[in-house]
C-alpha cells in the first residue's frame, strides 16, 4: 500500500490494518525521513522512497559523519539535507562554469548544467528545470534504513 502520509500517521494506519488482519507492505513518500520515521514506533518493515543512500565508506556517510562532529547531533533528515547541499554544489558549478554571479545567467547555467556530483547521485538537468536523479527506497529493519532497491 503507497501512502503520502507522515511518519506517525502511516504508523496509525499500519497498526489499523494489521489489527484488520489486512496483510500489506506500506510504501510512505519520501516524507518518511522529514516527519521522524526513523523515531516513530509501529514502522519496522516499512518501505520508504528517499533521495539517497549512506553507502559505507561514501560521499553521503562522510557528510553525516562531518555533520554530527561539527554539531553534536545528527541530521533528523538524511534526505533533505543532501538535496539541500546538492542546491548548493549545483549553484557552485553554475557560477564556477559561467564565471558570473548575475542570476539569468547562473540560471540558464544550472539549466545547462550536466555531471554535478552532489550527494544524491551525478546531477544532470539536461535543459530542463528538474535533475534525472534515481529514486532509492528504504526498508526499516531493526529501527534503520536499509537499501531495499534503486530506480533510475
Amino acid at each position: 500500500m503507497y501512502s503520502a502520509l507522515l511518519a506517525f500517521q502511516a504508523a496509525i494506519l499500519g497498526a489499523q490494518l494489521s489489527e484488520a488482519e489486512v496483510e500489506s507492505k506500506m510504501l510512505i513518500a519520501d516524507a518518511f525521513t522529514a516527519t521522524g520515521g526513523y523515531f516513530v514506533d509501529g514502522v519496522e518493515g516499512f518501505f520508504h522512497t528517499s533521495h539517497t543512500f549512506p553507502e559505507p565508506d561514501g560521499r553521503m556517510l562522510r557528510f553525516l559523519a562531518s555533520y554530527e562532529a561539527a554539531k553534536g547531533a545528527v541530521l533528523e533528515s538524511e534526505s533533505y539535507s543532501a538535496l539541500a547541499a546538492d542546491a548548493i554544489l549545483v549553484i557552485a558549478d553554475a557560477v564556477i562554469r559561467s564565471g558570473s554571479l548575475d542570476p539569468v545567467t547562473v540560471g540558464e547555467a544550472i539549466i545547462a548544467g550536466t555531471g554535478v556530483d552532489g550527494l544524491t547521485g551525478v546531477l544532470a538537468y539536461n535543459g530542463g528545470a528538474t535533475p534525472n536523479t534515481p529514486v532509492y527506497v528504504h526498508e526499516v529493519v531493526n529501527g534503520g534504513p536499509t537499501l531495499a532497491a534503486v530506480y533510475g
